[in-house]
């Protein structure tokens, strides 16, 4: 024993126990040589956590203040308790080392389910399932592969795996010839794992991010909306088109340009493309002035005719794709050039961030991606690099932007464990749109970012539907690379509700960038499916089309015509639209019209909203409009920040802490002064409330009475729309240093005691 480490052998091998936390123990076993260290997930110190050890004569116990863990020596097993003997899981049929692969099998309880495994398309609950765990570009069948997988499950039963390798990794979860057996497979003569104990949901997936690493912060303006202009349009084109977004009032953040910006694309000259862009530098400036942020397709196999083609040919790979060098991203000096490059001549010009396309390979398209036998200057085979090729490609873009203390969002179509550390979201060429939907649930076990993008739709239906979802997700982005879709092209009508979701999402950047907070400091996925909330609503287990947008608002996509039928969990439920109150556990067979997706919020719910802009910086983001809603207690911490440096990780933040309940006498909202000072802080902003229910007889702000007015400008006042039962509040100009009280009593005497 050394430290929080013990160390056994045994006949069939050695076993390593590191006590890492109360609830996270890391398991270690081989034959031979140790585990080899993974790319994607770098060594990180744990504490000394308080534990006790008592040896027998055939077996160790450990016991924390959680858990307690029971090692068999000889043969090597492991079984992990609560701390009050509760078996949590249980060996099943040890540890083998056979024919280059080591398998640990672990019991299967007869009601256990099991969910994770990063952007799964296909599946929910995985029990019954084979996973085969390789990055694809092409996830079309049910067997784990996808764009974006992670080693990782939680259980139903209150624990959570994580398998330390980047090599291709096999789960058998309890498949029919074998129902009460999970067995885990990896090549060569060892195996590293984490044992996560909950018990609930939410903190396994949190305890996974304490292992994995903090998610990043993506710049405010990555989270408004995205286009990517069909390639193969020329510069006056673009110019035009996202002149239209601005006249026709539609917010758009970012312009993205697809492979015809460079003069060779398959493979990258990472040249422009002087005859359809004869002034980049230009283009970037006249972008800029009107608030647009650039992004550039690219891929990283290197074009003979690219300036950097020679000076990183000897640190790539001994095959090429489509006639370009891979560069081993793992290589110093492979990094340095590519990154180099990229820094001199699009980031110090302005380029926003990058789409890193064509890093996944496929089973599907003719096999184009480097071969398993295929060898890096590193060290590694193709089949070591392959589902970390893009984790790293990604990595080495993102550091050049924070080399500049510049955030951005990247797209990248393959990616792997950890992949949350980075703001980085995947994509897809396939486009099942219940396929996407799954995969946005999905996304939440693992942190996983997923845009699911709108392309060319069907109908007007189907875009309008897809439309919805994409502006409730962590990126939302029309991608017209192949038919230049714009929503004008789509009529009037999908043009303006288009407009309104566009909208919706710019005055929701206050709640969706706490939310992104949240997840950084809690562990709380922005987008998680309803059993990481509800793990004792037994129909959340299987519920795979809805999904909780941060704390509050839960989303029911549409993605058939007809009435949608809705999962309520347990609690009170207001339906966003309407104000209409729904008590959970319920199941409620809701009429959707075309311009709405229903959306729910919880029962004494703050959602903070901002102003409607155009783009991120078209106004100085001093307005916070807080929407309440009755029938509960709520909370909601609103985090800023200066949205595109990194000093957030100094420390360089602002926190206001809102509170709302309601009385016998009818209801009170504090508000903090800001916790916190950043560059772009603003001194004071205007605070508004809006909230559904009775007319009050009386509203004071700070123990004053607030005066009762027709009309609400940005002066002191309050009123009530009898039509739909909204109280409107004007609270005036407020100094952020200043905390400050609302109340509103339907009481008619005015009691506030």
């Amino acid at each position: 024993m050394k430290g929080n480490g013990i160390h056994i052998k045994a006949s069939n091998g050695e076993m390593r126990i590191i006590i890492c936390s109360r609830e996270i123990v890391r398991v270690q076993v081989w034959r031979g040589e140790g585990p080899k260290p993974n790319p994607a997930l770098p060594e990180r110190s744990w504490g000394l956590p308080s534990f006790e050890l008592k040896d027998e004569e055939d077996h160790l116990e450990i016991t924390t203040s959680s858990i307690r863990l029971k090692l068999r020596k000889s043969p090597l097993r492991f079984d992990l308790f609560s701390r009050d003997g509760h078996p949590i899981n249980l060996d099943a049929d040890g540890i083998r080392f056979e024919g280059g692969v080591t398998k640990i099998s672990r019991r299967a309880e007869e009601d256990e389910d099991f969910f994770g495994f990063g952007l799964q398309f296909h599946s929910f609950n995985h029990r019954g399932k084979l996973r085969f765990l390789k990055v694809t570009a092409d996830p079309k069948e049910d067997n784990g592969q996808s764009h974006v997988v992670v080693p990782f499950f939680l259980s139903s039963r209150g624990y959570g795996i994580l398998v330390n390798t980047h090599l291709y990794s096999t789960f058998q979860m309890a498949e029919e010839e074998n129902p009460d057996t999970v067995v885990i497979s990896t090549p060569g003569d060892s195996m590293d794992l984490f044992m996560i104990y909950g018990p609930l949901p939410r903190q396994i997936v949190a305890r996974y991010v304490e292992i994995t690493g903090p998610p990043a912060i993506p710049p405010k303006w990555g989270l408004g909306f995205w286009y990517r202009m069909k390639s193969g349009w020329k510069e006056d084109k673009i110019r035009h088109v996202a002149e239209e977004f601005r006249r026709r009032g539609i917010p758009c953040d970012v312009i993205g340009l697809e492979p015809s910006w460079q003069t060779h694309a398959y493979s990258c000259s990472y040249v422009w493309n002087k005859s359809d862009f004869p002034d980049p530098d230009g283009l970037i400036e006249w972008l800029h002035e009107r608030g647009f942020r650039l992004n550039l397709w690219e891929h990283a196999y290197v074009h003979p005719s690219s300036p950097i083609y020679e000076e990183i040919k000897p640190h790539s790979a001994d095959r090429e794709v489509w006639g370009g060098l891979v560069p081993d991203f793992t290589a110093d000096e492979a990094r340095r050039v590519f990154t180099e490059y990229h820094e001199r001549e699009f980031v110090r010009k302005g380029v926003d961030g990058f789409k890193l396309d064509e890093c996944d390979g496929s089973d599907f398209t003719g096999g184009w991606f480097f071969p398993d036998e295929t060898k890096f200057p590193g060290g590694l085979k193709g089949s070591e690099m392959h589902n970390i090729f893009g984790f790293l490609y990604q990595d080495a873009i993102h550091s050049v932007y924070r080399r500049a203390n510049r955030r951005t969002y990247l797209l990248c179509r393959g990616n792997f464990t950890g992949s949350h550390r980075y703001a980085t979201c995947a994509y897809s060429d396939l486009y099942g749109f219940r396929e996407y939907l799954r995969a946005l649930v999905n996304s939440g076990f693992t942190m996983t970012l997923w845009c699911p993008e709108v392309r060319k739709t069907s109908s007007a239906e189907e875009f309008i539907r897809r439309v919805q979802l994409m502006f409730l997700s962590p990126l939302a982005m029309i991608n017209a690379w192949a038919d230049g879709i714009t929503p004008w092209r789509m009529g009037k009508r999908c043009e303006g509700i288009f407009r309104r979701y566009a909208e919706m999402r710019m005055r929701l950047l206050p709640y969706i960038y706490s939310a992104f907070w949240r997840a950084r400091e809690e562990g709380v996925p922005v987008i998680r499916p309803l059993y990481l909330d509800f793990p004792d609503d037994p129909a959340t287990r299987s519920l795979d089309d809805q999904y909780m947008f941060g704390d509050s608002m839960m989303i029911a996509p549409v993605i058939q015509k007809g009435p949608r039928n809705i999962h309520l969990p347990p609690g009170r439920w207001i339906d966003f639209w309407s104000g209409d109150i729904y008590e959970g556990p319920d199941d409620i067979e809701y009429e959707v019209p075309i311009d709405l997706i229903p959306i729910f919020v919880r029962a004494g719910a703050v959602v903070p909203m901002g102003p409607t802009m155009n783009h991120i910086g078209e106004r100085h983001e001093d307005e916070l409009t807080l929407l309440l809603y009755p029938g509960g207690e709520g909370r909601f911490t609103l985090y800023e920040d200066d949205g595109v440096s990194f000093a957030y990780e100094r420390g360089e933040v602002a926190r206001t802490y809102i509170h709302h309940e309601e009385r016998e006498w009818g209801w009170r909202l504090s508000i903090s002064a800001a916790d916190g000072i950043y560059a772009g802080q603003p001194a004071s902003r205007v605070i508004r409330v809006e909230r559904q229910g009775r007319k009050p007889v009386r509203v004071e702000l700070d123990g004053a009475a607030v005066p009762k007015r027709g009309e609400l400008k940005d002066e002191l006042g309050w009123s009530y729309d009898p039509t739909t039962g909204t109280l409107k509040i004007c609270c005036g100009r407020v100094p952020v240093t200043r905390s400050c009280e609302i109340r509103a009593s339907f009481d008619e005497e005015g009691n506030m005691s």
